[in-house]
Order: C-alpha cells, then structure tokens, then sequence
C-alpha cells in the first residue's frame, strides 16, 4: 500500500483545511507495529465497509444501503452468539433537550441476578465510527459475569442518519433511564461506570460533559482509543495507514459535526479535546488506553493533560506499535477465536482492572488548591 501524496483531492478532505503532503506520515508498513501487535498492518482496508459509509463522496442512498448491511451483520452476529446471560432489550424515553425521541437498550445480566437489590452497572457504549454499533464485538456477557454487574449498551443514531447532537441525545435518555428506574431495575445508581471504544469512547466522554450539566457523576470512565478531537487541527502529523487513520477518522466527525467540524468554537459535548481546565472541574475519573499509532494519540495526550490540570484522577496508557483499536485488543475482542499474544494479555488484564478500580473505590475529586 503506497500513499499518493500528489493527489491532494483524495488526502484534503478535511474541512478548511490545507494539507501538506510533507507532515503525512504513512504508516501502512508493518515495520511501525510492535511485534505482537501489527495484525491490522496486513488488513485490506476494502474489507471494512464503514469506510464508505463516511467517505465524502458516497451519495447518501448508497451510504444508507452500506450502512444497513452492516448493521444487520453485526446485529445477527450478537443474536446468534452463544449466550450465557440473560439479555433484554427495553424502549426508553428521550432526553430533556429532545424528549419526543425515544431511544433503545441493552441490558445484559448475570443468570439470576436479584433485582431488589443495588447492583453495580458497567455503562457501555459500542464503537463504530459513528455509523453503526459493534456490540458483538465486545466481551459484554463476559464483563456482567466477572464484575457481577449489569451491562446496559445504549443504541444511539449514527451520523448517517441525524447530525450532532442526536447520538449524545441517546447516551443521555438511556443514563438519564438508569437512574430514574433504579429501583424497578435493581441498579445502583451511584454504582455506575461508563466504559467506550473508539468513537464509543469518543461519545462517553462528551455525553459526560453533557450529564454533568443535570447533576449526573459516574463513578469512573474506562476507554479504549477514543476520538477526542478533528485530529490535524493541532499541527500534529497526520497518520495515514488505510485502515482506520488520520483521514477516516476526520471523515467521520465531519460526517457528524458538518462543515464546522475542524472548528476551535466546538465545545466539549461534541470534542472533549475541546474543553478547558475549567471545564473539566469535578469531572469523573478517567483510565484512558490509546495506540502510538492512533490518529487521536496526541490529541488524547492532550486531554489528557488538561484533566491532570483540573485535579481529575486520570490514569492514562499508551501503547507503542499499536494503530486505533489496538490490534492487541482486536485479537481478543473482534477475533475472538484467535489466541491473544502476551501483549494482547497485558492489555485486557491491565484494562479490566481498570474497570475494577472504577467499581471498587470512589476516585471522585473535588476541585481543591
């Protein structure tokens, strides 16, 4: 795979933007992975049907057409998966900022769970480029199990289908759903922690800045390469691989956010990269995991920075030779019948105790001098 740095239609599609062909780095050589980890360097990105869903020029029946598909791939490979909790699917009601828009659930819980009482519930919200919901990608029944917790995995629309703020709508009317039935659904409602991946991760963090303005603290937020900002607008080096990079990334969010999307005024409900010290006072824990390689990796440093400044506790890992989603993670969550390499091991063990803490002790930080 070569990059074609002469053709400026294909690498410009950032929105008012110039790129310059000289701070592209290609990365699509296996040489950049770590040993254990550079799987996704072999991937055919034609393989990945997203891709067109969010490219610029796919007219919007094809892009709806694609997108269906894909869900429904994804949907029948969550139902026929063999399944050893008990699985719901609930209709909740919309959010204050849009309450004639009822939105769904999951909820995923332990055989027998007893519902009078207070149990933990992990908050998760699916990856998928904001076009579709990789659920069965993810260990869900596996997490209930282990934390013995509830799962809930909101849907939310995709950018495909309505603009920003429609999926953070969601998010917020399903947490918003968690606390209100607590007590019917035998949740804690301070016994939440809000898990993401990828654009999951991305809209975790910016529905929390949302939650906080209605009172809402989760107990911690645990990532997996999420998208925290319009990647090239802070000068970094644009990463180009033809997988999930720099240039798909920043398809997406225009796809969402439209022709402002590589623009400073955007706040922290749309781009958490975008909120000030002052902004993310009070805000709750966050154990952040990103790839060297991710398009987001500097400017998750970033935010990351900007929460130390806020006294946020945050506990933050990046990982060398790894691109987004960590092929590490990709073996054992998208290939689950792939042995995990010891990197891939390290990973999920470091991950889920990062889910643990969050359960187990209140990390929540006053703002203090």
């Amino acid at each position: 795979m070569q990059l074609d740095t002469n053709n400026l239609e294909v690498l410009d599609t950032f929105v008012g933007t110039v790129v310059d062909p000289g701070r592209i780095l290609n990365i699509s050589d296996s040489k950049w992975g770590h040993p254990e980890a550079n799987a996704a360097w072999y991937a055919d990105p034609n393989l990945n049907a997203c891709t067109k869903i969010y490219a610029p020029d796919t007219p919007q029946q094809e892009r709806e057409e694609i997108a269906d598909q894909t869900q429904a791939w994804l949907d029948n490979m969550f139902a026929t998966q063999e399944h050893t909790c008990d699985i719901e699917e609930v209709e909740v009601p919309g959010c204050p900022e849009e309450p004639d828009t009822p939105t769904k659930v999951t909820v995923i819980r332990p055989k027998g769970m007893d519902r009078s009482k207070k149990n933990r519930v992990l908050f998760f919200v699916p990856g998928g480029a904001l076009v579709c919901n990789c659920l069965a990608a993810a260990r869900v029944e596996e997490w209930a199990e282990l934390f013995d917790c509830a799962v809930v995995a909101p849907f939310y629309r995709f950018a495909h289908q309505a603009p920003y703020p429609a999926a953070i709508n969601d998010i917020h009317a399903v947490y918003k759903w968690v606390v209100d039935n607590a007590d019917e659904q035998g949740f804690g409602a301070d016994k939440v922690v809000i898990v993401g991946n990828s654009s999951g991760g991305h809209l975790a963090l910016s529905t929390t800045f949302r939650l906080r303005r209605y009172g809402y603290s989760p107990r911690g937020i645990v990532l997996h390469a999420p998208q925290t900002d319009f990647s090239v607008g802070d000068g970094s080096r644009a990463f180009f691989s033809g997988t999930y990079d720099t240039f798909q990334q920043n398809n997406s969010l225009r796809l969402w956010l439209g022709p402002n999307a590589a623009s400073p005024a955007i706040g922290p409900e749309a781009l958490p990269n975008h909120a000030t010290v002052e902004d993310c006072i009070g805000y709750p824990p966050v154990f952040l995991h990103t790839g060297e390689l991710d398009p987001d990796s500097t400017a998750n440093l970033h935010f990351v920075e900007t929460l130390k400044a806020a006294h946020v506790f945050v506990d933050y890992h990046m990982w060398g030779g790894v691109m987004h989603t960590c092929s590490h993670w990709d073996s054992l969550m998208h290939d689950q019948a792939a042995e995990p390499s010891d990197l891939s091991k390290l990973f999920y063990e470091v991950f889920k105790k990062n889910i643990k803490d969050a359960f187990q002790y209140d990390l929540r930080r006053p703002w203090t001098e």
